[in-house]
């Protein structure tokens, strides 16, 4: 191999691995390298309330609720998955009667929403 081109890939690797090791991890969007404190500030930007409480972020989280409905924050994949948690949060909370009214998922979890049913027959 030519001495140049071997001078050239060494250049490049070496600068590929400073790269790497500086805490630069790609590119965005724009061709910008993204810092891996950027990316983390990021995904706390997403969850704010999970982070500042100091809970687990792999609980459910009430983001509002009263007697009539109740709205949950929960991680919806993986093995952590809360499903049959939030269903219960949502049948003691609404008495075991609810209709789900609004189910949103963004990157991973789902924010859902209840509407609880008041048994009509005990109004009578």
């Amino acid at each position: 191999m030519n001495p140049n081109i071997r001078q050239i890939l060494k250049l490049t690797i070496s600068l590929v691995l400073l790269g790497l090791l500086s805490g630069c991890i790609g590119y965005g969007l724009e061709g910008v390298l993204f810092p891996l404190e950027d990316l983390a500030q990021e995904a706390k930007l997403d969850s704010p309330e999970l982070y500042r409480t100091g809970k687990n972020h792999y609980e459910p989280v009430i983001l509002m609720s009263n007697k009539d409905m109740i709205q949950i924050k929960y991680l919806s994949v993986g093995p952590n998955a809360e499903h049959e948690q939030v269903k219960q949060l949502m049948f003691d909370h609404c008495h075991g009667v609810y209709i789900e009214t609004s189910r949103v998922e963004l990157r991973g979890y789902d924010t859902v929403e209840a509407e609880c049913t008041h048994d009509t027959e005990s109004l009578q």
